[in-house]
């Protein structure tokens, strides 16, 4: 073979140079890969946060609703016997859910009137 043609080897100083280069660009994109990660990682703890915020004041909304109709006395039509079904199971539903949500304080017991009635429509027992 002609010594011309032949691609010279690169010097030491050559070699340490490019690997630097590769292996600080490797080092960068790492860096930067960590940080992206990390800003993510806080966006969704923020997100989170604010959405559990959300939820416990929306929450405490309905806990405040479900208070008030299920403490309230069944109401009877004017010249009904009984009151009706559909007044009776709002009441019931809404003091099962106040306690399913897990709202405080426990409401009050549930009136001799609105057990009778329930058991009477074969509700759950408020």
């Amino acid at each position: 073979m002609n010594n011309d043609k032949m691609a010279r080897a690169p010097t030491e100083e050559e070699v340490n140079a490019s690997l630097k280069r590769a292996v600080t660009r490797q080092h960068m994109m790492r860096w930067i890969s960590v940080a992206v990660l990390g800003g993510l990682m806080v966006i969704a703890l923020l997100v989170g946060g604010y959405i559990i915020a959300r939820q416990q004041t929306q929450l405490a909304a309905s806990c405040n609703w479900y208070k008030d109709i299920g403490t309230s006395a069944l109401a009877k039509a004017p010249g009904a016997q009984k009151p009706s079904q559909l007044g009776t199971k709002l009441v019931v539903d809404a003091r099962v859910t106040y306690k399913g949500q897990g709202c405080t304080p426990d409401l009050p017991p549930a009136s001799a009137d609105l057990r009778h009635w329930a058991a009477y429509y074969s509700l759950p027992r408020p």
